[in-house]
């Protein structure tokens, strides 16, 4: 989040805000190896037809990309680009900073979080690449992630407004959980790409919510 604004504000500076909000996510995207673009275009290649379980994840582990990750990923690129620009104009330097990092806190624990309600789709799977993945996430690992995601939060309501803060964090539960019951329901569990896509879903959700909020002036 502090990378993100900082190469945000540093391009709009040089560049313009239009350029500086390009920069940005771009540099996130190679900052984080893609990671979560990566998950993100796997779950929408996988779940973009009525497939059943097996097919699912046969598709999800093809290394190819299909249209519906390749749209994915260009979609959510686009939004989270769009909605840094609105927000450079709306927000004040220091809030910038505040809601950004709370928003990457925040994705980044609502994608961790089925590793402690979920089972993990592929367990039984030697080959699977994110076999680690199938240990469940422990009480104090859980704790820590659940503060990691939650402290930003609680730092955006002191400086912003509880009701602001209750907003994003709502908006993004409910993404998370849209996207935790999609593949509940197919694969029985969760995949690595499975928490890539939360990851980015709920990120572009929280955007779009401090987005619609500046826009009625509530932020």
């Amino acid at each position: 989040g502090l990378f993100t604004a900082a190469v945000a504000m540093l391009g709009q500076i040089a560049f313009g805000t239009a350029v500086g909000a390009v920069l940005a996510v771009l540099a996130t995207v190679w900052m984080t190896g893609a990671l979560h673009e990566d998950g993100l275009a796997d779950f929408c290649d996988g779940f973009a037809h009525a497939h059943g379980r097996e097919r699912t994840l046969e598709i999800m582990r093809d290394p190819r990309c299909g249209v519906y990750g390749v749209l994915a990923v260009v979609g959510a690129i686009l939004t989270r680009v769009v909605c840094l620009y609105a927000l450079l104009y709306a927000l004040a330097p220091v809030a910038l900073i505040v809601v950004l990092v709370a928003i990457a806190a925040l994705s980044r624990g609502f994608a961790v979080a089925p590793m402690r309600s979920h089972d993990y789709a592929r367990a039984g799977d030697d080959a699977a690449r994110g076999a680690r993945l199938s240990r469940p996430l422990s009480g104090g690992w859980f704790v820590t992630c659940a503060l990691g995601a939650l402290t930003p939060a609680v730092f955006g309501a002191m400086y912003l407004s509880p009701l602001v803060a209750v907003i994003i964090v709502a908006v993004m539960f409910c993404a998370q959980q849209l996207t935790a019951r999609a593949f509940s329901a197919r694969l029985g569990g969760y995949t690595g790409d499975c928490l890539g896509a939360v990851q980015q879903f709920t990120e572009v959700t929280g955007l779009l919510a401090l987005v619609a909020l500046s826009k009625h002036t509530l932020l």
